[in-house]
């Protein structure tokens, strides 16, 4: 039956309304479906439809039925559900609101973020773990805020990893066997010596802090705030709330109770060493009494070894945590990288052969599962400053009901499916690959089995998101993952590569290794096997140099996929004034998987014989090519798969030139294959300076890929037929800024493809030059698409000049209605001539005079400063 105005269910569709979390009409087609069925007519009833069309989630409707339309978004985030609430932090599994990506946001308390001291070094902590990648870390994507009058929150993108923490497994399985433990634990050690190297300190490990995915990969969270959140660095020896997730206190090395200001990586050594006692004895080393007397068994005591408590334990293992448990940290083992080597022996040795038993099924949660099981009765909101500020809640918000992530295997492998943390170099056929000496060949880890305990109810145990709500109470590190694409085809090469000497052929000077016909090596792979051959941790070498003026016919492949140990903030560089020139046949000159913070400078690229002169893929934090001529292109100047960088650290290319006068040709194109998993396979945090596009391209900049967070700035592009192209009817924009840039003689400058003008926000056009574009400056696919679509939340358009006139078709999208200028006719150059230093230099201050306010520093229209 119909409900009258005023009604608890009229009440609640107001709520709907104002929450923004569905689309209008989308909201009126499923009320009226909802007064037309039988059986329900209550706002429950409603919500329980809502729900199960996915529209909403449990945790929204609890909130909606008690009256609150807010507290719903967040920046570009719509919020999930609730995953755990403490005194440092609330966290939410939340979704972009235009890529679909599920994430975790940790928002910091409001009484902390006004402390300036806390909140610097907040970010500075936060700074350096985001830069972490191991396959054994988990991920932090971004740092953001949102300010609202006088309320700022400040929040932590992280990386959802559905699983099961230590704690969870060992409350569901028991004590676990030797084998299990041991790997799991060599797996944590190699994720904390990577903190370690990074020069951080956990100082929080437990079970707790490790989380098992579905393919047995072991990840490292919350690392580094809690020294962060310490007020002033003073700790507090108090157990956490929530009693199921051990509290710090069963873990804490001896020292680190007395002073933790002075603690270094050997306390963490102690922790994981506890840890490691608790996966196999199923409680802690002290486990009894209050606070302060297991605080003082910690000081003073020795825990019963393990192998009394578990029979099947071997001596070996029980030794291990000993010695990591030392309470003289001198007399610990030292070094996680020890920890790992040593369970690596020990496991090769033990190696089991499969049993032929079936391994019992431990179903991993995934978004859909969450959102289910955490109903809530909405009570449990965050603190009323948050409430407050989440409004992000007007109806053009994207309101598409969540997606969830696949579903994976559920059985979870024991061993689980070895990360590859290996740095591989390779030239040739006889793949030269240095492995890190403390993994286990992955070939003999998938044989081996484990017997497990039946614990097919174990996520009626509290709820499958319990694993959750501990995973992300504190701060999680990066995640990596590896991106396909196959090695490069030999190179031509005058001598048996893998007979190739790594002795130098003369004594190498400070830092920097030559490579010439008078240098250290004759050819620069050697040079990189040869700083891959040295010890990490010393990183004496920062720079690969080539002779001036040389060519070298090679092809270089870094393959850092699995998170190996190619130094970051390495060079490879040449004479700025006379570059030496790398060319080949057949392959790319430069394949790059997952390498950060390398820099590629002053050199020539000739791939007048290759596919693509560089090829680029995964997670590529900080790397840069600079002055960099790319020559010749026969397809792709540089290939890039799923390529992803950091706000603060993205992958750029700066100063560089394009040349090209075959068709079709890109200089740069974006893009992704059908095995990078989806939550990589998009651009992110990429920026285009100074470059010159110059030639017959049939896209200067191709982006065949969702998009989030794409600068082009300063660059000029002739001739090409598209200058920059978004490519595919369904791409996703999140951040496209094109400002500066003067597109001289293109047919189009730029083409945005998408049809789904929803999913694309924040693009902008500033102060840009366009000088004889036919076709259109900027053109859509979508008739009468507008800039108040598609560039919501960005800096607002303005400032553009062109040559050409106002355009009736539909598919022109009019970027010139704020200080811009069409049909300009005076507009003169200093030289037309690409070699000139005054390249398409205006030769009048015209273009200087109409800006008052420089933007992003330059203080004109066009990519060049006018005379």
């Amino acid at each position: 039956m119909n409900a009258t105005t005023g009604t608890p269910l009229e009440s609640l569709i107001v709520t709907l309304k104002r929450s923004g979390l569905i689309d209008a009409s989308v909201l009126t087609q499923a009320v009226n479906d909802f007064r037309q069925q039988e059986g329900g007519s209550g706002p429950e009833d409603l919500t329980n439809v809502l729900i199960e069309k996915e529209l909403i989630t449990p945790w929204q409707a609890a909130k909606l039925l008690k009256g609150k339309h807010r507290g719903f978004f967040l920046g570009k985030y719509k919020l999930l559900t609730l995953l755990g609430k403490g005194g440092m932090s609330t966290v939410y599994l939340a979704e972009h609101v235009v890529m679909k990506r599920q994430v975790a946001l940790k928002v910091l308390p409001h009484k902390l973020v006004q402390d300036s001291s806390y909140l610097e070094r907040f970010h500075r902590e936060a700074q350096a773990v985001a830069v972490l990648d191991h396959p054994n870390i988990v991920r932090a994507y971004d740092i953001d805020s949102e300010v609202d009058g006088q309320l700022e929150i400040h929040f932590l993108v992280m990386e959802f990893i559905p699983g099961h923490n230590f704690f969870e497994l060992v409350r569901a399985l028991g004590q676990l066997e030797p084998l299990t433990a041991a790997d799991y634990i060599r797996q944590a050690a190699l994720g904390l010596q990577h903190a370690h190297d990074a020069g951080l300190i956990h100082r929080d490990i437990k079970p707790g802090n490790f989380i098992v995915d579905g393919a047995g990969v072991v990840r490292m969270m919350d690392l580094g705030l809690a020294k962060a959140f310490r007020k002033d660095e003073d700790f507090s020896l108090t157990v956490a709330n929530d009693e199921k997730v051990l509290g710090t206190a069963d873990y804490l090395a001896p020292e680190q109770a007395v002073d933790s200001h002075n603690v270094d990586t050997r306390a963490d050594i102690y922790a994981l060493g506890c840890t490691f006692y608790f996966l196999l004895a199923g409680r802690p080393p002290f486990n009894e009494g209050t606070l302060a007397q297991r605080l003082l068994a910690h000081q003073s005591k020795t825990p019963k070894p393990v192998h009394r408590i578990k029979k099947d334990v071997p001596v070996e293992l029980s030794d291990l945590i000993m010695r990591m448990m030392a309470k003289d940290p001198k007399k610990r083992v030292q070094t996680a990288q020890a920890v790992a080597d040593e369970l690596s022996a020990w496991l090769e040795t033990n190696e089991e052969e499969p049993s032929g038993d079936s391994f019992a099924q431990l179903e991993t949660p995934t978004v859909e599962s969450l959102l289910r099981s955490n109903r809530g009765d909405g009570n449990d909101d965050a603190p009323e400053e948050l409430v407050d500020f989440l409004s992000r809640l007007d109806s053009n918000v994207m309101t598409e009901s969540p997606t969830g992530v696949s579903k994976s295997d559920s059985t979870i492998r024991r061993r689980g499916k070895e990360p590859d943390s290996t740095v591989h170099v390779t030239a040739d056929s006889s793949k030269i690959t240095r492995r890190s000496s403390s993994l286990v060949s992955s070939s003999k880890s998938s044989h081996r089995s484990r017997r497990t305990k039946s614990i097919s109810q174990f996520w009626m145990w509290g709820g499958g998101f319990i694993v959750l709500v501990a995973l992300w109470l504190m701060f999680s590190g990066d995640g990596a993952e590896p991106e396909p694409n196959s090695p490069p085809s030999p190179p031509v090469v005058e001598e048996d590569p893998a007979e190739e000497s790594l002795e130098p052929l003369s004594p190498i000077a400070g830092s920097t290794i030559t490579v010439g016909p008078s240098g250290n090596f004759r050819s620069v792979r050697t040079a990189l096997l040869y700083v891959l051959e040295q010890d990490p941790s010393k990183a004496r070498f920062q720079k690969i140099e080539l002779a001036a003026g040389q060519t070298f016919e090679e092809h270089l492949a870094i393959d850092n996929s699995g998170l190996g140990q190619f130094p970051r903030g390495f060079e490879i560089t040449g004479d700025e004034s006379n570059r030496p020139v790398i060319t080949g046949k057949n392959s790319s000159l430069l394949s790059l998987k997952s390498v950060e913070g390398l820099t590629v400078s002053n050199l020539v690229f000739d791939a007048a014989n290759c596919p693509s002169a560089i090829s680029i893929s995964g997670y590529s934090t900080g790397t840069t090519f600079r002055n960099v001529a790319i020559r010749n292109i026969g397809q792709r100047g540089i290939q890039c798969f799923g390529v992803s960088g950091l706000a603060q650290q993205p992958v750029t290319c700066e100063n560089c030139q394009f040349e090209s006068d075959q068709q079709p040709v890109v200089a740069i194109q974006f893009t992704s294959e059908s095995s990078i998993e989806a939550s990589f396979s998009s651009t992110r945090h990429v920026q285009i300076r100074q470059c010159r596009f110059l030639g017959q391209f049939d896209s200067g900049i191709q982006l065949n890929e969702d998009l989030e967070d794409l600068i082009v700035e300063r660059c000029i592009f002739q001739n090409a037929q598209t200058a920059i192209r978004f490519a595919g009817s369904e791409r996703a924009i999140m951040g496209a800024l094109i400002c500066n840039n003067t597109f001289y003689r293109c047919a189009r400058a730029i083409v945005i493809e998408s049809s789904q003008v929803d999913r694309i926000s924040e693009m902008s056009f500033v102060q840009n030059l366009f000088v004889e574009n036919p076709d259109g400056e900027v053109t859509t696919r979508s008739p009468n698409v507008s800039l108040a679509d598609i560039g919501k939340n960005g800096p607002p358009t303005r400032l553009n000049w062109s040559t050409g006139p106002s355009q009736t078709a539909s598919e022109w999208l009019n970027i010139f209605e704020d200080g811009g200028r069409l049909n300009v006719d005076d507009l003169e150059f200093v030289s037309t001539d690409r070699e000139s230093d005054n390249f398409l230099k205006p030769s009048k201050p015209d273009l200087r005079s109409p800006v008052k306010t420089p933007f992003r520093g330059a203080g004109f229209i066009g990519a060049v400063a006018p005379r």
